[in-house]
């Protein structure tokens, strides 16, 4: 229906009965359509400023969710991504399977970021730094965010990086203690 108004509102002829189109917005009969609620402007802020942290995890932390937000992606494409290249204006990436399966498989999607955030923090420098708390071994590992060490500790007692994969468990358990440690409430964190 979105891309119908769409559609409408910008004049364009789009086959909306095609069997592409009706495969790639099908819903579950299970499913109920919720609205998301919006990440809030403070929210988006405080995680750019937090791309700046002197705490590297936080860094991680916060640029993955930068990330995220920029792109429009889910935490699987983010953690099966590689940066490519820097364009003059936006930052490209290919994670190595997409959204969409095509013939039963996920092709590699290019996605991109702007090189920019809203308040002017400049996301290619904080890959740069991010690339550098990292190393050279992880620098060429096929995931994005590597998991924190040592296992089983929180977001204030981790020392290093892992060479392995951050399961989506633990990134949002991390988040979460990030953003209880920016002031977030139970009730903030709830929505």
């Amino acid at each position: 229906s979105a891309l119908k108004n769409m559609c409408s509102l910008m004049g364009l002829d789009m086959d909306m009965d095609s069997n592409i189109v009706k495969g790639r917005t099908a819903c579950s009969k299970n499913k109920t359509e919720e609205a998301a609620i919006p990440l809030t402007i403070e929210t988006w802020i405080w995680l750019e400023g937090a791309m700046n942290s002197p705490d590297m995890f936080v860094r991680a932390l916060s640029l993955s969710w930068i990330m995220l937000l920029n792109g429009t992606l889910r935490f699987a494409q983010l953690q099966r991504s590689k940066f490519v290249k820097a364009g003059p204006s936006y930052l490209e990436f290919l994670a190595t399977a997409g959204k969409a399966k095509q013939e039963g498989v996920r092709k590699p999607m290019k996605w991109c970021v702007p090189m920019q955030t809203v308040t002017g923090t400049n996301i290619h420098d904080a890959i740069n730094k991010y690339m550098s708390d990292l190393g050279e071994p992880l620098n060429d590992s096929d995931f994005w965010l590597p998991d924190f060490g040592p296992t089983r500790k929180g977001l204030g007692e981790v020392k290093s990086f892992l060479g392995t994969p951050m399961p989506i468990e633990r990134f949002m358990k991390f988040s979460l203690e990030m953003f209880r440690g920016s002031g977030a409430t139970d009730e903030m964190l709830a929505e």
